[in-house]
């Protein structure tokens, strides 16, 4: 069954045209407020499925298709063959390109899109265009970002972007077949099944999956010229930036996430969480600086400590190396299942890693998890660069028995030359012993003991604890008492050194030697909805390590809570104050509302949250949400913290969306420690003026300086206006305008530069047979003392001569006024439609533009002749004309 295409009228609110197939049953079409909506139904309403086709604003026809059983195809296509005696204004522009030979124009351009059933059983997508060059980003992530340079920031709609065939290359093949498929593009390795082997890297190649249930196996490869680099950053209490150290990084080759790390066991994540470009986070990829919608804390409400882990690729030497890699696992028995990994980087200086792994289910609930691998890599070994290998064993042991004893158990070792970078919770040079059991004794009592041996092979360390407790539940409160014992023989290792720890070293934490008792308590307060928590651990032998934590909890509704937290601590040779206060949410944490930030017939409601919106905020009044944190770490006798200089972090934002027509938002953040002091700030306002103006508006303000090495300023104004009227169709306009700041005295080179950029464009249709479109952009640069303004002018017609005949003309001017020149340029097209979909221009062009200036496909000056064809389905055997 097919839907072909559904015309209709954005004012109006009706369908005024569709081709449908009349022989489907429970067909269901109707249109809502410039939406039209398709919904089938088949006879025993056991399957459904409803597309929605959103409509720019004006009049017009989106083509949709519905293939619930994959029985058609969609196929679309175009070629274009170009000839001329064209002289180029650029030799050496196109050398290579197949283009130009001499001054002679020739070439073809074909493209193809296709999706479909083609093999039984197995779904087909592929697209191959042989005019596209080989792109530096993957999974075009310019083409869908917000905030990209060269696209207008609001439309005056309601249009998404997304992409189907992501592939920096030529080609995009993917081929489906039940839960496998084999694919030609870009994509994530995501090895994430085993600690020891995992690697997590964007690319651009052939992988394939196989599940068959019983047998599972992950397999890629890739040519690249691009270098992993994986970043652990803690959090500051702010949003940004945070800068990565490897710039340029590759656009869409970052992995970002969040960790929450135990405050006593740094390998041991508590959670972890995928941050989503564009909702999450965004970068700015030359400076390699992250910009997240929500504070990153330093601690959580536990206080454990928080990081930002980075992965992503950058550029290396310039040669192109192979990379691959497989894991597969196959179900052995009932309870048994066997693994395999393989990796390989063909670099100067080879990378390789083999492992295994089993996971066996045991009796009484008991399941054991194993794993090892070796690696070969490169160090920097006294100065010189030496290959070494080094392995790795892990053994995991977790079950409950009877639903009231719970029982874990850990065994790691990890030698010195040990490498992987993806495994970021895997530390090398490091034995590590672990034991847990927890024990029901009835429905209110719980007893619970806890062992762990940390040991630094590396830099010949060591932290041993060991405690056992008692812990009681009553209806509206809970107390815990424990017996510790803790010990440690360790230092600071700085980062620039090879056994570093940074930025998970704790040896600020550790005692040397502590004999303790620690007491919780936990109860409810009057109202419910308060709550406070006391937590105090004092020494009873010789030491001085003790500390108390006080808490208040307030739960302001369902979905979100405050929370206020005051720690002291007091160590042999230092004591500190620490404050948390902080909102958290159990919504808006997980899932976007987008519908809160659509902009009725304005702008889509993720594109609008991704532009404006903030991250984790709870409900604070009707239509305003916002978020306040609090963090406050000072040194009160002692010297601060290596790891953990002394700060004093503030933010809060504030969104008011009290109509679909109106939003803003705000954030204002700030952090005051004692190697640096940072301010930003950040309005946002969607506006939607009368039904055919659509406007937004972003400020974005950072300043920070460090206090050794100079500071960094970053501003950028961005202001879109769209006029896309419904009721009076014949112009419609585009403009933006643009301010950004940097100033860098944080490198010797250092950098003060300053752009303005404007644009406009619109299209006037005069009459039936004559269309309009004019052009304006111009840019002030100003990068030190030097400053330079360049502007471009177009202007086109597109004019019907009826029956099968059109004429396009377009004139172009461009003027860099500092040095007081300008390049005129242009084309006159003459365009007969010698059938269906198959296109006959003739023309002369005038330019003597680069293609970067103009967007064309060549430059130069002459005549050409061009030949264009369009197809789709319909060229198939027993394929039906698409009328869309």
């Amino acid at each position: 069954p097919y839907i072909r295409y559904v015309t209709v009228s954005a004012d109006a609110g009706e369908i005024i045209d569709k081709d449908i197939d009349p022989s489907l049953p429970g067909l269901q079409v109707g249109c809502n407020r410039g939406e039209a909506v398709c919904r089938l139904l088949s006879p025993s309403q056991a399957e459904q499925a409803c597309i929605t086709v959103l409509c720019d604003g004006i009049t017009g026809k989106a083509g949709i298709f519905f293939k619930p059983h994959l029985r058609d195809t969609l196929l679309t296509g175009l070629v274009d063959i170009r000839t001329g005696a064209v002289r180029q204004s650029n030799p050496n522009l196109y050398e290579g390109d197949g283009w130009f030979t001499g001054n002679f124009l020739s070439g073809a351009r074909g493209a193809v899109f296709v999706k479909g059933e083609l093999l039984p059983g197995t779904l087909i997508t592929a697209s191959y265009d042989t005019g596209k060059q080989a792109e530096e980003e993957l999974f075009r992530r310019s083409g869908v970002d917000p905030e990209a340079a060269d696209i207008y920031p609001i439309y005056g709609d309601e249009s998404r972007f997304g992409y189907e065939t992501l592939s920096r290359s030529k080609l995009y093949l993917k081929m489906e077949r039940n839960r496998s498929y084999l694919l030609y593009g870009d994509y994530y390795t995501n090895f994430k099944d085993t600690r020891l082997g995992a690697y997590n890297r964007a690319l651009n190649g052939c992988k394939t999956e196989i599940d068959s249930g019983d047998f599972k196996a992950t397999a890629f490869t890739s040519y690249t010229d691009r270098e992993q680099i994986v970043d652990s950053l803690p959090g500051k209490g702010i949003s940004g930036y945070y800068y990565l150290s490897r710039p340029p990084v590759v656009e869409g080759s970052e992995i970002i996430r969040l960790e929450t790390r135990d405050r006593m066991q740094p390998d041991r994540v508590i959670s972890r969480k995928r941050m989503v470009y564009g909702r999450d986070y965004i970068i700015d990829y030359p400076l390699g600086a992250l910009l997240f919608k929500a504070p990153v804390p330093a601690r959580d409400a536990d206080l454990n400590p928080v990081y930002i882990i980075a992965f992503y690729e950058t550029c290396a030497d310039g040669s192109r190396h192979a990379v691959y890699g497989a894991h597969g696992s196959l179900k052995a028995g009932r309870d048994v299942r066997l693994g395999l990994t393989s990796l390989g980087e063909d670099k100067v200086f080879d990378y390789r890693l083999l492992g295994l792994d089993m996971c066996v289910g045991l009796p009484a609930g008991m399941t054991l998890r194993t794993e090892w691998a070796r690696t070969r890599d490169t160090f920097d070994i006294d100065g010189d660069l030496s290959g070494r290998s080094g392995s790795g064993l892990s053994l995991d042991l977790t079950g409950k028995v009877d639903g009231r004893l719970k029982l874990s158990a850990c065994y790691r070792d990890i030698d010195d030359y040990f490498s992987n970078p993806s495994a970021v919770d895997v530390f090398r040079g490091t034995q590590k012993t672990e034991a847990g059991i927890d024990y029901r004794l009835d429905s209110v009592n719980l007893l619970k003991a806890r062992y762990f041996n940390d040991i630094d092979t590396l830099n010949d360390m060591y932290h041993r604890y060991a405690a056992i407790g008692l812990e009681r539940k009553f209806p509206r409160s809970a107390w815990c008492l424990d017996l510790l014992q803790e010990s440690a023989d360790d230092r600071f290792i700085p980062y620039t050194e090879p056994g570093s720890r940074s930025p998970f070293d704790i040896y600020d934490e550790t005692p040397g030697t502590s004999t303790a008792v620690r007491l919780a308590v936990e109860t409810a307060l009057s109202p419910r909805r308060l709550s406070l928590t006391v937590q105090h651990r004092q020494d009873i032998g010789h030491g001085r390590d003790n500390s108390s934590i006080a808490g208040l909890n307030y739960l302001l509704n369902e979905t979100g809570k405050l929370y206020l937290r005051q720690a002291r601590a007091r160590f042999d040779e230092r004591s500190e104050d620490r404050t948390v206060f902080g909102t958290e949410s159990r919504v808006y944490g997980n899932m976007t509302a987008f519908s809160e930030y659509r902009l009725e017939s304005g702008m889509d409601g993720s594109r609008a949250q991704q532009s404006i919106g903030l991250r984790n905020k709870i409900a604070l009044a009707r239509h305003v949400t916002g978020n306040f944190t609090l963090e406050n770490l000072s040194t009160v006798r002692g010297s601060e913290r290596e790891t953990e200089p002394d700060a004093l972090a503030v933010t809060g934002g504030i969104e008011y969306l009290p109509r679909d027509d109106f939003k803003v938002t705000s954030r204002l953040e700030y952090r005051n420690g004692s190697r640096e002091f940072v301010r930003f700030g950040e309005l946002g306002l969607l506006y939607k003026a009368g039904r055919d103006y659509s406007l937004i508006l972003k400020e974005r303000y950072s300043d920070e300086m460090l206090r050794q090495t100079g500071s960094r300023v970053i501003s950028r104004l961005s202001l879109g206006l769209a006029y896309r009227p419904v009721e009076y169709d014949r112009f419609n306009g585009l403009a933006r305008l643009e301010m950004r700041h940097k100033e860098d005295s944080t490198t010797e080179l250092g950098e003060d530069s300053t752009d303005l950029i404007f644009s406009c464009e619109g299209i006037y249709r005069l009459n039936e047979r004559t269309e309009l479109t004019g052009k304006y952009a111009g840019k002030s640069a100003h990068d030190g003392e030097e400053h330079c303004f360049t502007d471009l002018i177009a202007a086109g017609i597109i004019y019907d001569l009826g029956g099968r005949l059109d004429l396009e003309a377009e004139y172009r001017l461009a003027t860099c006024h500092a040095v007081d020149s300008s390049s005129k340029g242009g084309s006159v097209e003459l365009g007969y439609c010698l059938m269906k979909d198959l296109w006959l221009s003739a023309g002369y062009c005038f330019d003597r533009f680069d293609a970067d200036l103009t967007g064309e496909d060549y430059s130069g000056r002459g005549p050409y002749l061009k030949l264009r064809l369009k197809f789709d389905e319909g060229i198939l055997p027993g394929g039906r004309m698409s009328k869309g």
